[in-house]
């Protein structure tokens, strides 16, 4: 007779669960989702440096550009093969190499800050409102991620504001490089972004001190009563 559901032994329970728990679900698709909106930016970013090779190498075949860019493996490479390419595509435009390099090291500065949100591990914490927060697990992290994640909301703002301004910005560069060299005409660019999340930043927000006085103490005062 062969068994039936009613007479058939169950076996012990062996799933393991795939999803998140229910209680730190809301915490972590909202983190998620900050470090998701940062590698947009990123990605969309690097695009536009694609663009530009593409535009340099040769404007009518854009797919010559992209296949000697994807055969560079990393994105530091990718920047450092357009700047090589723009010395000598650029040399009569000593300004916009100027700024390409700016960006190029800026993107750099970037890397750093973006790398801390999508590669830093993550854990549960208490505020100081009794609140649980996602903070950053500094012994599970290098201590150069774990430093530039001390305030995780302020921060991101601040990278994804600088990912998306230096976006616009090589833009404004290609723009005008198609600008001068195909229509005859030469635009302004638009100032450099002031980026807020690099070390860049931390020296101009820096409070200078002021130097020491050279001058002599004052005399005391010899007036009489």
């Amino acid at each position: 007779m062969a068994p039936t559901s009613k007479n058939r032994k169950r076996k012990p329970s062996t799933y393991i669960s795939r999803t998140f728990p229910r209680s730190t679900q809301p915490l972590i698709k909202r983190h998620a989702s900050m470090i998701g909106e940062i590698a947009w930016a990123w990605n969309s970013m690097h695009s536009r440096f694609l663009q530009l090779f593409c535009l340099l190498v040769d404007k009518d075949h854009d797919e010559a550009g992209a296949a000697i860019w994807h055969s560079q493996a990393s994105d530091r490479g990718q920047r450092e093969m357009l700047l090589a390419l723009a010395k000598y595509r650029l040399t009569g435009h000593p300004d916009l190499l100027t700024e390409l390099t700016w960006v190029s090291k800026a993107a750099s500065d970037l890397s750093g800050p973006r790398n801390a949100f999508v590669h830093a591990p993550m854990k549960f914490e208490i505020d100081d409102k009794d609140r649980a927060v996602v903070a950053v697990d500094a012994q599970l992290t290098t201590p150069r991620y774990a430093a530039k994640l001390n305030n995780l909301s302020d921060l991101y703002r601040k990278v994804r504001g600088d990912l998306i301004a230096v976006d616009v910005y090589i833009t404004a560069i290609a723009l005008e490089y198609v600008a001068r060299s195909y229509v005859g005409i030469q635009k302004t660019l638009p100032k450099r972004p002031l980026l807020q999340s690099t070390p860049e930043a931390a020296a101009v927000s820096s409070p200078k001190r002021r130097p020491p006085s050279t001058k002599p103490p004052r005399p005391p005062s010899t007036s009489r009563p």
